[in-house]
């Protein structure tokens, strides 16, 4: 039986290229829900990029966008009422919706929808909160941040999450609600099948700040990556900091490239550079990214074993197992970037679009027993 075609929305901070990972996000699962006779109209309601439009030829100008003018729950109602949708997908970051990331206006706006229209919400929780430290306006900010997503959580129908932490802790507030983790997919394209690697070639990919705490970590281990085989760095980002001097000699600056560009660098590239949590690495853009091309990932950053699935030593490797590694470190890395490829099948685009795609049908059906 053919599928019945059904429309959906999917909110967003921001449609631009590469301003904050969830605009990227949903645009390539809009794509690959287009395969299963959903179509997606945005609703753009970020508070940084307002009135900017997207220009380019990546795809995006096939979508209907619309855009929110102002941080107000009523403007909100009537957009989101001027469209008629099977079903809203909500993409929840608080930074991305108000500048101390608990953008109550948003919650409040969605809850008089869902009164008045009765439309299936699936929130997915990109973020939930800043860690509060001890002290009185990081409490409040903290507490402000986990009332909001309190709310969101109230109204939704079903929730997705990134990592298996964060699943745990929605879990906690509605023990019979439809929910689940999937960790993100890789904005920048993935491959099909493994290529050729240059084994002498590493990688340092990502946005400003994880680079720079990358690099922090690396100025010290220069005689470490020689004997590690490792000639080139290839670093791509925006150059908004300097590269350790201690680096110069290894490291090709190639600034921000198109995402077929990255994808052909990663695609070549033995192993690549981090600096996480390791029971984060689920949400990372970054590690994803690596892992679809079957690049090692290398954590500098020394903290508790992964989660999700993954396992130091088996999916990636911190900085002691690469150095135990030795001469073997061409025959280890593939061996890592093999079984991180591997797991990142289970959410690559296809299967989370096939997701997806089960989700939305099935809150539909619901709606109309």
């Amino acid at each position: 039986m053919e599928a019945m075609k059904l429309h959906i929305g999917q909110m967003v901070p921001s449609f631009l290229p590469g301003q904050d990972g969830l605009g990227d996000y949903a645009f390539r699962l809009a794509s690959e829900l287009t395969r299963s006779d959903i179509d997606t109209t945005f609703i753009v309601a970020g508070h940084r990029h307002r009135n900017q439009k997207h220009g380019g030829t990546d795809g995006r100008e096939a979508f209907n966008v619309l855009q929110l003018n102002e941080s107000d729950p009523a403007g909100l109602v009537r957009l989101l009422a001027s469209i008629k949708v099977d079903v809203l997908i909500v993409h929840m970051s608080g930074y991305g919706y108000e500048d101390k990331g608990a953008p109550a206006w948003l919650v409040s706006g969605l809850e008089e929808y869902k009164r008045t229209t009765h439309t299936k919400i699936i929130s997915v929780f990109h973020e939930l909160w800043q860690r509060p430290v001890l002290w009185k306006k990081t409490l409040i900010r903290w507490y402000s941040q986990y009332r909001v997503m309190r709310r969101l959580f109230e109204i939704s129908d079903v929730y997705v999450t990134n990592a298996q932490r964060r699943l745990e802790k929605l879990q906690s507030w509605g023990p019979g609600k439809p929910g689940c983790s999937l960790p993100v997919f890789s904005n920048i394209g993935e491959l099909e099948q493994l290529e050729s690697k240059e084994t002498d070639l590493a990688v340092v990919f990502g946005l400003s700040l994880g680079r720079r705490r990358t690099y922090e970590a690396l100025a010290s281990k220069t005689a470490d990556m020689a004997a590690l085989g490792i000639r080139r760095i290839i670093d791509i980002g925006d150059p908004t900091f300097a590269i350790p001097d201690e680096l110069h000699k290894i490291v090709i600056s190639r600034g921000r490239l198109d995402d077929g560009v990255v994808s052909r660098v990663l695609a070549r590239s033995l192993l690549g550079f981090a600096s996480y949590d390791g029971d984060v690495f689920a949400k990372s853009g970054v590690f994803n990214a690596y892992a679809s091309h079957g690049v090692c990932t290398i954590n500098l950053k020394s903290s508790a074993n992964g989660r999700d699935g993954l396992e130091s030593g088996k999916q990636y490797l911190n900085w002691r197992q690469a150095r135990e590694a030795g001469a073997e470190i061409v025959a280890v890395a593939e061996r890592v970037g093999r079984s991180a490829f591997d797991w990142y099948q289970s959410h690559n685009t296809r299967a989370v679009g096939l997701i997806f795609s089960k989700m939305i049908r099935q809150a539909v059906a619901a709606d109309r027993r």
